[in-house]
């Protein structure tokens, strides 16, 4: 997917938002952490989150009492790390899903670690929906879908450098955003969201193979104008 076709894509859900200008829109800027976990599916897996980044700009669209829209366009790093324990007599390749790999290891064990690094632009289209009406703190939740797609992508094994795996990788990828925030001083607010990839990451995944599938917890700290 090319950049002018994510940005065209973005571009229609703003004017999509569009109307509901002289309603009072917000529009801001946001920053974060991500702490992703990709899981490969396969046993003799341990899965370590890496941090990675968040930058975007976002608006908010109301559209009923307590009902808004928020749709974002964000650059997102979701990098993990696993770690495999392989048997010696058996081949090492940690993608390996072969169900004949023999139970027990008399020659011993091996353990490899796996680094990924996958970087998105990302257009979530969150539904934001305040939970405390003109209360003081205004905490709300949000809930939606994203779209993510892939503009880097760098991999490493144990022993190995770093390589380029972006022809290896799906280049989209869906997600289910689920989280809540605060506002903290005035137009400073603070927000917690966990996200949950739901196609497999890996472009090379056969059927009936397990999905390779990414979850990331966020914090994010965001200004509007």
């Amino acid at each position: 997917m090319r950049l002018s076709q994510v940005c065209a894509f973005s571009a229609c859900v703003w004017a999509v938002s569009a109307p509901a200008v002289a309603q009072g829109p917000v529009v801001g800027v946001e920053a974060g952490v991500n702490f992703t976990t990709i899981d490969f599916g396969v046993s003799g897996q341990s899965n370590d989150s890496r941090s990675g980044l968040i930058l975007g700009i976002y608006g908010q669209v109301p559209i009923a009492p307590r009902i808004g829209l928020q749709p974002e366009f964000v650059y997102t790093q979701k990098h993990a790390r696993q770690r495999f324990t392989t048997c010696n007599s058996a081949p090492s390749n940690p993608f390996l899903r072969d169900s004949s790999q023999p139970t027990t290891c008399p020659s011993g064990t091996t353990t490899i670690t796996q680094t990924e690094g996958l970087d998105y632009l990302g257009i979530p289209i969150l539904l934001r929906i305040s939970l405390t009406g003109d209360r003081k703190p205004a905490i709300y939740a949000i809930a939606g879908p994203a779209l993510s797609f892939l503009v880097r992508a760098k991999g490493a094994v144990t022993g190995q450098p770093q390589q380029d795996i972006k022809d290896d990788s799906a280049s989209v990828d869906v997600n289910v955003v689920l989280g809540g925030g605060g506002v903290a001083i005035r137009s400073l607010s603070v927000e917690g969201r966990y996200d949950v990839g739901l196609r497999t990451v890996d472009k090379h995944t056969a059927f009936g193979d397990p999905s390779v599938t990414t979850g990331a917890l966020t914090v994010l700290g965001r200004v509007h104008f």
